[in-house]
């Protein structure tokens, strides 16, 4: 065969070849057109449906944007009012710990007086005002009899004990008493003024008829007492105070009290943001502390000048799981605005 009959030859293949790649390269291209066409056509169509469902998806991510944020602030709000209300409590624990130790070593003295000397202890006067110093106190409607003064004497061994207590926890702890059935009491405070008459004579103090030593003697134990007016300060108070039992009888009444401003200070640095606040609720289900001074949560006044209150059914309901060591939270309303409420307990009170 010739040249000419070679490369026409050629040509016809290569021809041939040329044709199927652009028949195949069109296929391919046909091919994927169709697929993108169907591609874009179930992108449409999900387009539409998410558009339809819009409203729906929008509910739903919203319904779940406000449960997480639901659930992260009352998570933390449980746990600062667990910590606000754990240090409350501190305070009053330091005093429980403070007086029952105290106890316990009058305890000793009592039972084994010939180990402890008689000690001299001086009734107020004007010249020691100002001083923490221990000081003797007498009721009115007894004399004094030489036992009971000996045995005041041996507990006067705790003067120091006494003056660490008060010294030891200051703004906190006002003052230590020791009360004697026998009508004597021994204090640790600097009220020396308060405790003298207009001729410069002891003022008398009858012990056994303040609440606090009665509270004591009733329950056998620690005890709190409700807020009183102090019988020698010009302010309200709380007594902490327990007896002390010698072979199954009263032997003495140990007290220490701390002022009432002391502990709404505190309260009021627990504050919970620019619109949070504390409140402190006793074991009868009232107010005994609100910053509220007008409202549903305000303070009413007893003769006394000290605020109790019973507080919304709706708080009471949290305020007894409180009151059972649990916490928890609710929405509550208060004077019309929407709150979050939470509650913990504070044990060494028995209160919320």
């Amino acid at each position: 065969m010739n040249k000419t009959a070679d490369l026409r030859t050629t040509g016809s293949k290569k021809g041939i070849e040329g044709k199927l790649i652009r028949y195949a390269v069109f296929f391919v291209l046909l091919t994927g057109m169709a697929i993108f066409a169907a591609f874009l056509a179930e992108l449409f169509s999900l387009q539409r449906r998410i558009k339809a469902e819009d409203t729906s998806v929008s509910a739903h991510l919203k319904e779940q944007t406000l449960s997480l944020l639901s659930k992260n602030t009352t998570d933390s709000l449980l746990q600062l009012v667990a910590w606000a209300a754990d240090k409350t409590d501190d305070e009053f624990r330091i005093i429980k710990h403070d007086i029952s130790v105290l106890a316990a070593q009058a305890e000793d003295i009592l039972t084994h007086p010939g180990h402890y000397e008689a000690l001299a202890i001086r009734e107020p006067g004007r010249e020691d005002s100002g001083e923490l110093t221990l000081q003797l106190l007498k009721a009115q409607d007894r004399e004094t009899d030489p036992a009971a003064l000996d045995k005041a004497g041996r507990l006067a061994n705790l003067a120091p004990a006494m003056e660490e207590i008060v010294r030891g926890n200051k703004d906190h702890t006002m003052d230590c008493y020791i009360a004697l059935p026998e009508g004597l009491t021994l204090a640790m405070d600097a009220a020396w003024e308060e405790k003298v008459d207009d001729s410069g004579s002891a003022a008398a103090y009858a012990a056994r008829e303040r609440s606090w030593y009665k509270a004591a003697v009733k329950t056998g134990d620690v005890v709190f007492s409700s807020v009183m007016h102090s019988y020698f300060y010009d302010l309200d108070e709380i007594v902490c105070s327990i007896p002390v039992y010698i072979d199954g009888k009263l032997s003495a009444v140990i007290a220490a009290s701390a002022q009432l401003k002391t502990l709404q200070q505190i309260l009021r640095e627990r504050n919970i943001g620019n619109d949070g606040f504390s409140v402190l609720v006793n074991g009868d289900g009232s107010l005994f502390f609100s910053p509220k001074t007008e409202g549903e949560l305000a303070m009413d006044q007893d003769p006394d000048g000290v605020g109790r209150k019973p507080v919304k059914e709706e708080l009471q309901r949290l305020i007894e799981h409180a009151q059972q060591g649990e916490t928890g939270v609710a929405e509550v309303e208060v004077d019309g605005k929407p709150y979050y409420a939470a509650c913990a307990p504070l044990p060494t009170l028995g209160w919320t």
